[in-house]
């Protein structure tokens, strides 16, 4: 059983100090709406979906969070493969869903919230070769197998350790509340 929504609105941390050192820590999972039976990768790239979000190299982001998960929780490599089509999917949904939502319901703001950074997302993952993007989410996780067009990085994509760390808090929507 699945959460299947993990995002910045439902994922809660706290902020500790360790030793001089920030980091964050979950503290609570909420909404389980979406919860279903399914496949662990689609977790993941639900995760995934909502950490590439307004990030100038999605990719680099993804790959940031694919390393993190498959060092605790190993994925296979074919998991790794349909990571990104399973993330086009879920914004995918997430525009439809908010389309769908918003009709039913036109006042609410909070239905929307997700829709426009997703539409932002699939126009760039459009743009990019998901064979590359792909290869360097393998190399992430040290797998072996497809190579990259360019031995250093593809057109597109940067080394994915050269990306900060992710803020604890939720970053600011634009008029939702």
């Amino acid at each position: 059983v699945m959460h299947n929504d993990a995002n910045d609105y439902n994922v809660i941390v706290r902020e500790e100090t360790q030793m001089f050192a920030k980091s964050c820590r979950v503290a609570a999972v909420i909404d389980f709406g979406d919860m279903v039976y399914t496949e662990v990768v689609h977790n993941v790239a639900i995760t995934l979906a909502y950490a590439m979000l307004g990030k100038a190299d999605p990719i680099a982001a993804a790959c940031k969070v694919t390393a993190g998960y498959h060092a605790h929780n190993p994925l296979t490599e074919e998991e790794v493969e349909l990571l990104l089509p399973l993330v086009s999917m879920r914004l995918c949904t997430s525009c439809t869903m908010a389309a769908h939502s918003a009709s039913k319901d036109p006042d609410n703001a909070y239905l929307r919230v997700t829709e426009e950074p997703a539409w932002s997302l699939l126009e760039k993952l459009n743009e990019l070769s998901i064979q590359d993007a792909t290869s360097v989410m393998r190399r992430a996780c040290n797998m072996d197998g497809m190579v990259l067009v360019s031995p250093v990085a593809a057109p597109g994509f940067s080394d994915p350790a050269s990306v900060d760390q992710p803020e604890c808090a939720r970053p600011q929507s634009s008029g939702a509340s």
